[in-house]
């Protein structure tokens, strides 16, 4: 097990990859800008840094050089995430002392395998974890946290939110059908039913709300709980919206895995005493 720091100013990214850590027992550390990202690792050594090029405040590069210039940091190894598409930062990061980078988007499937490749064999998870078959996702279900069960139909246009919450709920125990779209949920909602419906609010062509709103008319969800998530819309007048729409509950991001799966257990479990 490491300490981790990770630096990373999008929201979704830094959750998404302080969970992957978290799930695989490493203490992961996250700051959304560079300057106290930097502070953060002056003041307390991590076994590991996980930087982004593109920063407020301090940007990567400015965060290395400041890094390698500290005599009592020289052991620690920093890694560079950085856009597949932007090969060159990948060279002059390298050129200017980090020990390797992990490109972006991150693939949660190997992402703690590429990770656990800087650093020493007795902190890794395994030590022939890179050649371990099952990924992420395939771990998650097998290993339940709880033991909770019904389906889920998760609405997210943002990829790597997506995976995150799939893997959460898996790792939760419920089965999960993921689709990137309203109107792709209303075509699910048409032909299964749900046990809970789990919608993002920011979303093109049809927001959370208007899904809600159609679902309600189309009268598609059969009586299951409607939940809205939101990482830019959390003020009052939002969770207003969504009561005065019919949802089940209004959740803010971010929110730790476990907090969200016992409001997810709590909001079906009520749903089930009312239809009893």
């Amino acid at each position: 097990m490491a300490r981790i720091i990770v630096i990373e100013d999008n929201a979704a990214n830094l959750e998404l990859m302080l969970y992957l850590l978290s799930a695989f027992g490493h203490h992961g550390e996250g700051h959304a800008d560079g300057i106290s990202g930097a502070e953060a690792v002056h003041a307390n050594p991590p076994d590991l840094v996980i930087c982004d090029i593109q920063l407020p405040g301090l940007n990567g590069y400015e965060i290395i050089i400041n890094l390698r210039a500290a005599k009592h940091l020289d052991h620690i190894k920093i890694v560079a995430v950085t856009a597949m598409a932007m090969r060159g930062d990948s060279d002059k990061a390298l050129k200017l002392g980090f020990d390797g980078y992990i490109d972006k988007p991150i693939d949660p499937n190997n992402f703690v395998a590429e990770v656990e490749f800087f650093l020493p064999e007795n902190m890794r998870v395994s030590k022939n974890f890179t050649q371990r078959e099952e990924n992420h996702l395939e771990l998650a279900q097998k290993t339940p946290t709880r033991k909770y069960t019904g389906k889920i139909l998760l609405v997210d246009d943002h990829l790597e939110q997506r995976e995150l919450s799939s893997t959460i709920l898996n790792y939760g125990g419920y089965k999960v059908d993921a689709v990137s779209s309203s109107k792709e949920a209303i075509s699910k909602l048409h032909q299964e039913k749900f046990d809970l419906i789990l919608s993002d609010v920011n979303m093109p062509e049809m927001s959370g709300f208007d899904l809600l709103l159609a679902a309600k008319k189309l009268d598609v969800l059969h009586g299951a709980p409607f939940l809205l998530i939101s990482s830019t819309s959390p003020g009052i007048d939002n969770q207003n919206n969504a009561k005065n729409l019919g949802a089940d509950m209004f959740i803010s991001r971010p929110i730790e895995a476990e907090t969200l799966l016992t409001k997810i257990a709590h909001c079906m479990k009520q749903t089930g005493e009312r239809n009893a």
